[in-house]
Parts: C-alpha cells; sequence; structure tokens
C-alpha cells in the first residue's frame, strides 16, 4: 500500500502549493493521475519517489508498505528507489555518452541488488520487447527521442521494482509505439505483481486503469505550478 498523508510542499520563492490530505494506492493497483500541464503531477511523483529540490518546504508521510519514505536521511531515499521504485522521467534522464544497455544497467549498478545471470536475461528480454535489440551497442546520443523513451523504460522495469513511476512515458511516440510501451507497462506490472502509477494525458487509454484520479482531487492547495 501506497499512503501519502497530510503532505505539505513548497519551492521556495514560489506560489504553488502542494497539500495532499490523504492519498491511498492498493497494492499491484493500475492509477492513473490526470489533469492540465504545471498543476503539480510531477512534483507528486518525485515526492513519492524521494527525489525533492533542495531548500524546499515539505511535511507529512508517505509511506510504502510500511517503510516511512520521508523518514530516511537522503542516502536512504536514495537507496531505497534504486532498490524498490521504477521511475520513467519525462526528460528520460539517460547519460548520453553511455551505451544503450550500460544505462539501463545503470540503477542496479549502483543498488545493492546482485548483477547475476538473471538481470542480464532479463536485460536481454526488456530489449527485444522494446524493439531494441539491434542497436544495444550506440550510445545514447545516437538514438531519436522516441528510442530513447523506449531506453527510460527498460531502465525503470529491469530491477522487477515494486512500485513503478511514470511521468507522461508514451510522450515522445508515435502510436504504434505507444501501444508497445503501454502493453509493456501493464504486461510487467502484473507479472511482477507491481503497483503502477501513470501521470498521462493519454485519454484513450485511462479504459485501462483501475483507478483514474484527476489531479485537483488529490492537490488540496489547488495552486499552479510550473511542473
Amino acid at each position: 500500500m501506497l499512503t501519502v498523508c497530510n503532505l505539505e510542499f513548497r519551492y521556495p520563492n514560489s506560489p504553488f502549493e502542494l497539500n495532499v490530505p490523504q492519498l491511498d494506492i492498493a497494492n499491484q493497483q493500475h492509477t492513473a493521475i490526470t489533469g492540465p500541464s504545471g498543476c503539480g503531477k510531477t512534483t507528486l511523483l518525485n515526492l513519492i519517489a524521494g527525489i525533492k529540490p533542495v531548500h524546499a518546504g515539505l511535511s507529512g508521510e508517505i509511506t510504502l508498505n510500511h517503510e516511512r519514505l520521508l523518514d530516511k536521511s537522503d542516502q536512504q531515499q536514495r537507496q531505497f528507489r534504486l532498490d524498490n521504485v521504477g521511475f520513467v522521467f519525462q526528460d528520460f534522464r539517460l547519460i548520453e555518452y553511455l551505451s544503450m544497455r550500460d544505462n539501463i544497467l545503470l540503477p542496479v549498478m549502483l543498488s545493492s541488488l546482485p548483477q547475476d545471470a538473471e538481470i542480464a536475461e532479463r536485460l536481454d528480454y526488456l530489449i527485444q520487447m522494446m524493439g531494441l535489440s539491434e542497436l544495444s551497442n550506440r550510445q545514447v546520443s545516437q538514438f531519436s527521442r522516441g528510442e530513447q523513451q523506449r531506453i527510460a523504460i527498460c531502465r525503470a522495469l529491469l530491477n522487477k521494482p515494486q512500485l513503478i513511476l511514470a511521468d507522461e512515458p508514451t510522450a515522445n511516440l508515435d502510436a504504434d509505439n505507444a501501444k508497445q510501451v503501454w502493453d509493456l507497462l501493464f504486461e510487467q506490472a502484473n507479472e511482477i505483481n507491481a503497483t503502477l502509477i501513470v501521470v498521462t494525458h493519454a485519454a484513450d487509454n485511462l479504459d485501462r486503469f483501475s483507478q483514474v484520479l484527476p489531479f485537483s482531487q488529490i492537490n488540496a492547495g489547488g495552486q499552479l505550478c510550473s511542473t
């Protein structure tokens, strides 16, 4: 269970206010969070993942399966994220001079998880599912934005996370590749019994989610921001 309780967040020198009185998402649930650009959806995902700007005001509770995330130090939150959370960032956050394979492996290399034959097999499987097998040794800088998006999704799924967070995961993809990504996200969430939370504007796929939450119902603060 993911629980957000009495969460209050403010950026320094900004009118933005995030105020989440209560948000409960059951284990293995597929949840979409919708709303206009700039309303704070990305900020909420970042806070759930333990990513917060320096000097920002933050209080409340975020609990994932009895782990109180805000009670952890920054290093402990980072380690917890690497071990338990798969995050598809809107801006990908890939390292351009590394190969595709090394980018996908990077979170596992930084985590406490073993780099074993099972990880290598899963890496090959995800690359194949994303149609990237013939390109695996290229540097990321040589890929299109759509291909980089698919690489970022492989990276998020590699360690079989208990929580998958995806921020507009199909924003840079054509219709065929977008369907491939949606299918993989739902298939993998079901296969590894993960909770899936997606920020999306793709209204044509909302019927695939067990829960759709307009951000205006989550954020009692009601103030807009730039992310």
